[in-house]
């Protein structure tokens, strides 16, 4: 008897405590539960938008690992990246996030520019092969932007062959497949693409290339173009075509290409072959923002042919930044040898507004010429007027404005610079109450306008109309 006191004595303090400890965890778990339930309860029954986010962050609150509620954040403030980004990053950090809930925030970020850590968050879901097409099209898509087409290509390999039959096609056409792109093209027919494959009919494999670079720019694959015009230029290093588009698509390197064409017309000095070369080197140079380079070919080419307008208009735009009077006469001389040519004439109007020299003298004449050689043009009447605005002539320039405002079938360019151009004509004639009217329109009718930011800076600097002191 005394036994089974001894053995059993120990259990009632242990029992004790055991019921202790759940009553604690019961108390503290219990009411976050029941809370949680009812603010779910309301989220569901809420009708408004921003009721629901409110809703659904306390829910985050209180269960910041509910699968459930990081779904329902994701859904409803897909259309807002940076509060989508902001609400469940730390969920994010501590691996939280349902797979759904972690794809839109990774689509958050790239929409924020936050390209590292989007392609760490798709990494994670792709190498888990959690949601294999969506976590893996959107990683392929951002290895694209960044011009890793090896990367890409292993990506899309895994995906169903229909889906992706346009990526690879490109990815096909830019690395020189050839083979592989007719055989795609037999099993799938894509419309939007049938371009394409009309550069596989060349025979020759210069123009082959030279066909599918085009294609491929006008579908705005520039880096894949690349390859296409790098391995023309390969095949026939002495025609300038290729060189021209390879130049074209590789912006940045122009200057190499300026060289390689500088090289050639050495071996044919004094021909119209070797002169047309020196031309397209300076125009090569010029996109590279190489004036040195430029200048040096364009006086070469003037040299070898002194009635080549298209040599001296070149040499002026070398000069503009560091001899403005310099490149005012090669435009003028450029005018004299073809007065029916605009080219010459235009040089000299924007080499003088954007100088802010005061060279109206030369300008004015200019563009009264240009004016009558296109007369249904808009953008010579905001020429016209930006020149009398700062000759002292208000009248005249917004005269010119409203005649540029006429001309028939006026593109949204256009319009935005006529807009911006009296809005700051009248800003600087002191005219507040018409500049704010006209810089209000702007940013209504463009807020993506060139001039956006200057409109925004003036409108901050301007009193609404019945304000002004």
């Amino acid at each position: 008897m005394s036994t089974n006191h001894s053995v059993n004595r120990p259990i009632k303090p242990v029992l004790a405590i055991i019921g202790w400890f759940l009553a604690c965890v019961t108390a503290a778990i219990l009411p976050p539960a029941i809370q949680f339930g009812m603010v779910m309860r309301q989220t569901n029954a809420a009708t408004k938008e921003e009721d629901r986010i409110y809703l659904l962050r306390r829910a985050a609150a209180l269960a910041p690992w509910s699968h459930h509620v990081s779904d329902e954040l994701a859904l409803v403030l897909r259309e807002r990246p940076a509060k989508l980004v902001d609400q469940l990053e730390t969920q994010a950090q501590l691996g939280w996030l349902s797979p759904n809930a972690q794809f839109a925030y990774a689509e958050a970020l790239g929409k924020q520019g936050r390209s590292l850590r989007a392609e760490k968050t798709l990494q994670s879901l792709w190498d888990r092969r959690i949601l294999p097409e969506q976590s893996g099209l959107a990683l392929a898509t951002l290895y694209h932007q960044q011009g890793r087409y090896a990367e890409e290509w292993s990506i899309l390999e895994e995906q169903p062959p229909k889906k992706v039959a346009r990526q690879r096609a490109i990815l096909l056409a830019g690395f020189g497949q050839w083979n592989a792109l007719k055989t795609l093209r037999q099993q799938i027919t894509l419309s939007d693409i049938d371009t394409l494959f009309t550069p596989l009919s060349e025979n020759d494999p210069f123009r082959r290339e030279v066909a599918m670079g085009i294609t491929l720019m006008q579908l705005g694959e520039s880096g894949l173009a690349s390859f296409c015009f790098e391995r023309a230029v390969q095949f026939q290093p002495r025609i300038a075509d290729g060189w021209a588009w390879l130049a074209i698509a590789r912006y940045p390197t122009s200057i190499s290409a300026a060289e390689q064409a500088m090289s050639i017309a050495q071996t044919l000095p004094h021909s119209a072959r070797g002169k047309s070369y020196l031309l397209l080197a300076g125009q090569y140079a010029l996109m590279a923002d190489q004036m040195l380079v430029a200048r040096a070919s364009f006086e070469q080419a003037y040299q070898q042919d002194h009635s080549s307008g298209s040599a001296l208009v070149g040499l002026g735009r070398s000069m503009e930044e560091d001899d403005l009077a310099g490149a005012l006469l090669a435009y003028q001389k450029a005018a004299e040898l073809d007065p029916f040519d605009p080219i010459p004439l235009e040089a000299i109007a924007y080499a003088c507004l954007q100088s802010g020299c005061p060279a109206n003298e030369v300008a004015l004449p200019a563009i009264r010429n240009l004016i009558s050689l296109r007369p249904g043009s808009a953008s010579d009447q905001i020429l016209l007027a930006r020149a009398l605005a700062n000759q002292g002539d208000l009248a005249g320039s917004i005269s010119a404005l409203q005649t540029a405002q006429l001309t028939e079938n006026l593109s949204p360019e256009v319009a935005s610079e006529i807009l911006f151009y009296e809005g700051w004509i009248r800003f600087v004639y002191g005219q507040q109450n018409q500049a704010f009217l006209k810089f209000t329109q702007y940013s209504e009718q463009f807020p993506m306008g060139p001039h956006i930011q200057q409109v925004t800076q003036l409108l901050a600097q301007l009193e609404p109309p019945g304000q002004v002191k």
